[in-house]
């Protein structure tokens, strides 16, 4: 039988600023049908969001407060011609944002999010776990992201056996730092998550765990099977294959 391509990671982009228009460039590599995932934190907990633009057809799969910053995330299937194209997420008013982007290639072109979990640490900690999500399928790879509103933090630690995909610090009171891992492999059926990242000094953090699904392998080839009707009139026959 065939077998699915594997999951890769394909690139990622971001921007980390105080603005009313975030905006990054998707990365040039990204083909039609990778799976592209998009991650903000902004440290106000009631601006008013718009978009993404400039790349349309995003679903959004997270918006949680934490403290009093706030985390969305979306989703897409790119399309032809993304690679190379800016995109921007608007707000309302002035806030410090991270707006992270991460693509992968070999995931499902209909919808490359699987299951999704979030968690806000309930008091400032060092140690910043992320939440547990159920694997269904083969060839799925473990997403995960922290992110914090601090005056303080510099550094995220990652945890252990993770590939780290981008972090991003920002400066100034209130800054947000956050970071992004992903397996780099597939991860057994099950339960996946439940990963500790820590900062360099004590935060409420707000944390995703995202199961990225491969794609479907296509039909296996199978031997054909001649399927004919016939009739017969005395010694007149007639096959409709």
């Amino acid at each position: 039988g065939t077998v699915a391509a594997p999951i890769g990671f394909r690139g990622t982009a971001r921007f980390v600023g105080n603005t009313l228009n975030a905006s990054l460039m998707v990365p040039p590599a990204v083909q039609a049908g990778d799976g592209l995932i998009l991650f903000a934190t902004m440290n106000g907990a009631t601006t008013t969001v718009s978009g993404p633009s400039g790349v349309t057809g995003w679903t959004q799969v997270a918006d949680f407060v934490t403290g009093s910053a706030r985390t969305l995330a979306w989703r897409r299937v790119a399309g032809a011609g993304d690679g190379g194209r800016v995109l921007s997420v608007g707000l309302d008013a002035y806030n410090k944002i991270n707006l992270q982007l991460v693509a992968y290639s070999g995931t499902s072109t209909t919808n490359p999010v699987a299951a999704l979990t979030t968690r806000s640490d309930p008091a400032t900690t060092l140690t910043h776990p992320t939440p547990t999500v159920a694997v269904t399928g083969a060839g799925s790879w473990l997403l995960s992201y922290w992110a914090d509103k601090s005056a303080t933090t510099t550094d995220w630690t990652p945890p252990p056996g993770v590939q780290v995909r981008d972090e991003a610090i920002g400066s100034g009171a209130g800054h947000i730092a956050s970071l992004i891992t992903d397996s780099g492999a597939p991860v057994p059926t099950g339960t996946a998550g439940a990963l500790t990242a820590t900062t360099d000094a004590a935060s409420r953090a707000a944390t995703i765990s995202i199961i990225l699904t491969a794609a479907a392998p296509p039909p296996s080839n199978v031997p054909p099977v001649a399927v004919f009707s016939w009739s017969c009139a005395g010694l007149v026959c007639d096959f409709d294959g």
